[in-house]
C-alpha cells in the first residue's frame, strides 16, 4: 500500500526499528542490547535432540473441549476452550512426576457464563488465568491469580482488553497479548469503531497496569472503522498524521485479527520467559519479540519467508535463551504457492539475526526420539515434548526430556 507516495503497511510500519526502548508506550531509540545467547548468529553447525534423559506418563484427556497440553514450570497445562455454563472444573494441571489430574473451577463470583482465553503458571506454582464472564447478559474480561490449590487471591477486570495469551514472571507479574472490543458499537454487524490500542502489557501481580506497548497498527493509525457496504465488509485505517484513510476488505486486515487467535494453530502466539526476559513468538505474522527487562528493550525479527509453509505447534525457550519449536505442514511448495509434498513434523531452532531477520536451523533428532512429537515447553536446558501417536487420542500424555548438543 502507498500513501503519500511512501510505502506503508501499519501492521509492519514500527518493525523498521531494530530495538526500542519503551516506557509506558512512549518510544526512545537506543542502540541494540541483546541477551548474550540472543545476539548470536548461525554457525552452521547442525545441533542433535539427544536421548530422553526421562520420560513420565500423565493421564492428560485429549477431548474435544479441552486445549493441547503445554509444559509450564513443572505442571502440564490443559483448560476447557469452550464457554461454561455453570461452576465446573475448567483448569487441569498434571503436577510434577504426579500422573493423577488436578481439577480447578475457575469461577468470578456472580458470573453466568464463563470462557477461558489464557492460562499462565509461574516457577511459584502460582496461576494466572485470562478469560470473558457474563452477568445476566453483560460480556466483561477478566485477569485472575490463584495459588497452585485453586484458590483466588485477585481478580481485575481489563475490560476492553482481553488477554488472549499469557506468561508468568518470577516475581509475580503477568504478561499479556491480546485484543479490545469495539468502542461502544450501535450495531456491532454494521458499523463500528476500533480505537488502536497496544497489543503487549505487563501487570502486577496485584494487577496494576505497569506497562504497555506494541501499537495494534503501528504508531499513526488513530483507530480502524468497521462498516458493511453492499453486502461487504470494509475496514479504514484512520491516520493521526492526517494522511488519507487506508481502506480494507476483510478479511485481509481486520479487527478480528492480530492476538485474537493467540491460542490457535497457524494464528498462535507463544510467550515463554527465560531469566529476567521475555520471548513472544507470532506465528501469523511470523515475528519475534524480545524483551530484555535490565535494559527495558523490546527488539524485533521477522522469521524468513521460505519456511513459513510450516505451523509452529510448540514451542521451548531454554534458560539461556535459546529457542526451539516442533512445526508440522507440508514439505515443499508449487511455483503458484500451493503446498504439495509429504506432510512433515521437525524440531528447528529459531536463531535471531543481525540484520532484522529470525531463521529457522532444523534440528536433527537421535534415533530415540520418535518420527512426530509436539514441543510442549521448556525445563531448564532441556525441551519437553510428548509423542504423537496418529488418531489414538485416547492413550494416556507421554511426555520425554531431551537436551540439545551440536
Amino acid at each position: 500500500m502507498v500513501i503519500a507516495g511512501r510505502s506503508f503497511n501499519p501492521m509492519l510500519q514500527q518493525e523498521e526499528v531494530s530495538s526500542m526502548k519503551l516506557r509506558k508506550s512512549i518510544y526512545y531509540f537506543t542502540p541494540l542490547i541483546l541477551a548474550p545467547t540472543l545476539l548470536s548468529t548461525a554457525s552452521g553447525q547442525t545441533k542433535h535432540l539427544q536421548d530422553p534423559l526421562k520420560r513420565s506418563t500423565f493421564s492428560a484427556r485429549f477431548v474435544e473441549k479441552r486445549t493441547p497440553p503445554s509444559y509450564q514450570n513443572g505442571a502440564i497445562v490443559q483448560f476447557n476452550s469452550v464457554p461454561s455454563e455453570h461452576a465446573e472444573p475448567n483448569l487441569f494441571l498434571y503436577q510434577g512426576d504426579d500422573p493423577r489430574e488436578h481439577a480447578v473451577t475457575v469461577w468470578p463470583v456472580g458470573a453466568n457464563r464463563v470462557i477461558l482465553a489464557a492460562v499462565a503458571v509461574g516457577t511459584d506454582g502460582r496461576i494466572s488465568v485470562s478469560g470473558a464472564q457474563y452477568i445476566n447478559g453483560r460480556r466483561s474480561a477478566f485477569l485472575e491469580s490463584l495459588r497452585p490449590d485453586g484458590t483466588v487471591t485477585n481478580v481485575v477486570n481489563t475490560d476492553p482488553y482481553l488477554a488472549t495469551q499469557l506468561c508468568r514472571m518470577p516475581d509475580g507479574s503477568v504478561w499479556t497479548v491480546g485484543v479490545t472490543t469495539a468502542d461502544s458499537p450501535t450495531d456491532v454487524s454494521t458499523t463500528a469503531k476500533f480505537t488502536n490500542y497496544d497489543a503487549l502489557r505487563h501487570y502486577s501481580e496485584s494487577g496494576s497496569l505497569l506497562e504497555h506497548f506494541l501499537p495494534r497498527w503501528g504508531d499513526d493509525i488513530d483507530y480502524v472503522s468497521k462498516a458493511l457496504e453492499n453486502k461487504k465488509t470494509i475496514l479504514s485505517a484512520h491516520s493521526r498524521s492526517h494522511h488519507a484513510d487506508v481502506i480494507y476488505q476483510s478479511p485481509t486486515f481486520g479487527p478480528d485479527f492480530g492476538f485474537a487467535g493467540a491460542g490457535k494453530l497457524g494464528t498462535k502466539v507463544f510467550m515463554q520467559s527465560y531469566g529476567k526476559g521475555l520471548v513472544i513468538f507470532d506465528s501469523k505474522n511470523g515475528k519475534l519479540h524480545v524483551w530484555n527487562s535490565q535494559n527495558a528493550t523490546l527488539t524485533t525479527w521477522r522469521t524468513n519467508k521460505s519456511s513459513e509453509r510450516l505451523d509452529v505447534d510448540g514451542l521451548a525457550v531454554l534458560s539461556d535463551g535459546t529457542i526451539f519449536a516442533s512445526r508440522r505442514g507440508n514439505d515443499s511448495t508449487d511455483v503458484n504457492g500451493e503446498v504439495k509434498g509429504k506432510r512433515v513434523r521437525e524440531v528447528y531452532e529459531l536463531q535471531p539475526g543481525a540484520h532484522g531477520v529470525a531463521t529457522w536451523k532444523l534440528v536433527e533428532k537421535s534415533s530415540q526420539i520418535p518420527t512426530s512429537i509436539q514441543i510442549l515447553g521448556g525445563d531448564d536446558s532441556a525441551i519437553v515434548f510428548r509423542t504423537i501417536r496418529g488418531f489414538r487420542r485416547r492413550l494416556p500424555l507421554e511426555a520425554s526430556w531431551s537436551t540439545v548438543s551440536r
